[in-house]
């Protein structure tokens, strides 16, 4: 799950730095493309909600790699109710996505 993290944080980088969606997804691997969209699609429905938690929770907004990681499990994560995946396995995978990407250690 940790690579869907990091290309879903990925194509949400692309997405906030002017890249379309459908160009962002284009260049998600092809066997991770089905469930990053789905996810994706989530996040983006919750982004506003995920930089508002990010802002009150991070004094600091972090390089944009990071953010765009710690932004897609906020978004992913803050109402249990509509995750897709338990909080805890959330934040696991999201750690090991950031200790596996150089932008966001």
């Amino acid at each position: 799950m940790w690579q869907q993290l990091l290309a879903v944080a990925g194509a949400l980088q692309a997405i906030r730095a002017g890249q379309s969606g459908t160009a962002a997804l284009a260049a998600v691997d092809a066997a991770l493309r089905p469930g990053v969209q789905a996810l994706l699609f989530q996040v983006l429905r919750q982004a506003g909600r995920a930089e508002a938690l990010r802002r009150a929770m991070v004094p600091r907004t972090p390089p944009p790699a990071a953010d765009a990681l710690l932004c897609t499990a906020l978004a992913l994560c803050w109402n249990p109710e509509e995750s897709p995946y338990e909080p805890f396995t959330l934040v696991n995978q999201a750690v090991e996505a950031a200790k596996r990407h150089a932008g966001t250690r």
